[in-house]
């Protein structure tokens, strides 16, 4: 069975304003998208509005490029994305310098002496 060419598809009801936060939420731009659903800017940014809507295969292309599932793109509302909680940095900012130790030590004991910062 074959798609008769004169019937015109259903939109699927994509939220245009999803479309936008996916991917403003992993910072691309109209061009990096509509390089990969292989349409112009403009024809993204009509989706984003709500003018027009993706097939799903570029819709598909767009959760992949987005990173996000492909089913938020039918939500309401923007979902709650936790951050990244940041992490301490490690790296020493000055290198170890070692100096005598704060310990006494029975007899002449001379052992490694403790790494400490000055």
């Amino acid at each position: 069975m074959t798609a008769d060419p004169g019937v015109k598809r259903a939109p699927i009801p994509f939220n245009g304003e999803m479309l936008r936060w996916a991917r403003n939420w992993r910072q691309r731009s109209l061009g990096a998208a509509a390089k990969r659903a292989g349409v112009t800017p403009d024809v993204v940014e009509r989706w984003e509005q709500g003018a027009d809507s993706p097939t799903v295969r570029q819709a598909r292309l767009l959760a992949d490029l987005y990173e996000r599932p492909f089913l938020e793109f039918f939500a309401t509302e923007e979902p709650s994305v936790p951050l990244p909680a940041a992490v301490p940095d490690f790296r020493r900012r000055q290198p170890l310098k070692y100096t005598k130790s704060l310990f006494t030590f029975p007899g002449n004991w001379e052992g490694t002496l403790p790494a400490t910062r000055t």
